[in-house]
């Protein structure tokens, strides 16, 4: 069952922000001295594995948008890469 383009670009924009959130907690968990960081070693592979998932959630959310025809106000991903 195929998405529509608005669903899609919703749950891309999404995907996109807790992405970004993560790796601004990653950042400053690195931050953290030595001991803490290894009491928290847990939390690094849950959001590592969090990470990976939303990597392959925006590639195949942005998969399937490019799929869909282009509306009145888009572009076609072929129109803009003729060249």
């Amino acid at each position: 069952m195929k998405s529509a383009p608005n669903t899609i670009h919703a749950e891309l924009a999404k995907a996109r922000e807790e992405l970004e959130q993560l790796h601004i907690r990653m950042n400053e968990f690195s931050k953290l001295p030595l001991k803490i960081r290894l009491a928290r070693f847990r939390e690094i592979i849950h959001t590592s594995g969090k990470i990976f998932f939303l990597n392959h959630l925006i590639h195949d959310l942005e998969e399937e948008l490019y799929k869909q025809p282009p509306t009145t106000q888009e572009q076609s991903p072929d129109n803009m890469s003729a060249g």
